[in-house]
């Protein structure tokens, strides 16, 4: 069952690239899961998650990227810093170890918060 509230204090954060996203999600100490959904009023995909703030903002952080293409196999986001520098990709799988991953969550729908042009 699905709770529809309208009364969520959600501040946007859209992101340059899927890199800024794995370097936000690499940085915390708590990350939360990489959502994904399509949004009908941006007509792309959208994946991003949820920021912890420092008590900066009494409101939620949900930092995202739009992703133009996106294949339906791809289960994580994997990160990775070495001494050739960094890196990201999508991957159906956890044959990454070693290297940061991310889960992805996908939605069924968009979610009614999602309003960044407010």
């Amino acid at each position: 069952m699905t709770e529809k509230r309208e009364d969520l204090d959600v501040i946007f954060l859209e992101l340059a690239s899927v890199l800024d996203l794995a370097r936000l999600l690499s940085s915390s100490t708590n990350p939360t899961p990489l959502l994904l959904f399509h949004s009908k009023k941006r007509e792309a995909h959208i994946m991003g998650t949820f920021v912890k703030t420092l008590e900066v903002s009494q409101a939620d952080v949900f930092a995202f990227v739009e992703l133009n293409d996106f294949s339906e196999d791809y289960r994580f986001l994997v990160y990775n810093v070495d001494e050739t520098g960094e890196s990201c990709r999508f991957a159906p799988n956890m044959a990454f170890l070693g290297k940061s991953l991310f889960p992805i969550a996908r939605l069924r729908a968009e979610p009614s918060w999602f309003r960044p042009e407010q």
